[in-house]
């Protein structure tokens, strides 16, 4: 039996209500303590790679305020390795736009407190595609050698 199998088996195990129908099912007591063993190391893998989590997160944010309220809502917040990913992916795209914008002279917002930026999931925010050209190709300086003084 593979390791899809087996984790096609632990969810239907975990995901069903009654036990009877989970017993009633073709899978040996065997492969289930199997499958059960897999999750459990799944688990232990997962666990010891989030446990450093919100270090890597505090390191990377740009502003460095209340880390102990910023701790305590990331310990709520259960954060799993997809979404560690997806955390760190983003946040990593918005301060190179942020660098890029600082760079261009152009106004960028500040970053938020790192618990606002968490509370209100900033990760799913859209980082804006930077044109190539410059605010001094869309706005031209009018040409006032053409008019006349009308004092």
């Amino acid at each position: 039996m593979n390791e899809k199998e087996l984790l096609k088996i632990c969810y239907d195990i975990f995901n069903k209500i009654d036990d009877s129908t989970v017993l009633n099912n073709h899978w040996t007591e065997a492969e289930m303590l199997q499958a059960i063993e897999l999750l459990q190391e799944h688990y232990k893998a997962e666990k010891s790679t989030l446990k450093n989590a919100f270090d890597l997160f505090w390191d990377k944010y740009p502003l460095k305020i209340g880390k102990k309220q910023c701790s305590e809502h990331w310990k709520k917040c259960r954060i799993s390795v997809s979404l560690f990913d997806t955390i760190m992916s983003s946040l990593e795209k918005q301060i190179n736009h942020k660098k890029e914008m600082d760079n261009r002279k152009e106004f960028c917002p500040e970053f938020p407190h790192p618990i606002r930026w968490l509370k209100h999931c900033r990760w799913e925010d859209e980082v804006p595609v930077i044109s190539k050209g410059n605010w001094s190709d869309v706005y031209k300086k009018p040409n006032y050698d053409n008019l006349r003084d009308e004092r």
